[in-house]
């Protein structure tokens, strides 16, 4: 699936932006990439296994000779590349989860703190319309 079905933004009615994510399934694609790293890594240990083998004699000449050099400064350094870049794909993707995760919890807090403050607000005033009809009956009834 897609990264893109993990992760949605949409802008509701020309305001803000609203970003949902699946963590779950961004955790999912983040142990994807951890898994195809470990596996790159274990098919570069077993093609090195091979070609250690093959160049203690098991195949000599000239196109061994130049096997051996591509294997070592071509087919190695990108292999090597997209392990790296796997791994960093598994990192940036749970960091991408962990600060959305973050911020859907930072955008919770304040609006509960809004709500707070609302409801002490409404309070307050409402504190403030019985004290003064209290006031206006007592004065009224005098």
């Amino acid at each position: 699936m897609s990264a893109s079905a993990y992760l949605n933004r949409e802008v509701v009615n020309m305001g803000a932006p609203k970003i949902q994510a699946d963590y779950d399934g961004l955790s999912e694609i983040a142990r994807h990439f951890a898994a195809k790293a470990q596996d790159t890594n274990y098919l570069m240990q077993t093609v090195q296994r091979c070609v250690d083998e093959l160049q203690r004699g098991a195949w000599i000449g000239r196109g061994a000779t130049r096997f051996y050099t591509e294997m070592q400064n071509v087919v190695s350094p990108a292999m090597q590349r997209l392990r790296n870049a796997l791994d960093e794909a598994s990192s940036a993707t749970t960091r991408i989860a962990q600060a959305l995760a973050k911020h859907k919890r930072e955008a919770g807090m304040q609006a509960e703190r809004a709500a707070l403050s609302a409801w002490q607000s409404a309070w307050v005033l409402a504190q403030q319309r019985a004290a003064f009809s209290a006031a206006f009956r007592t004065f009224s009834a005098n």
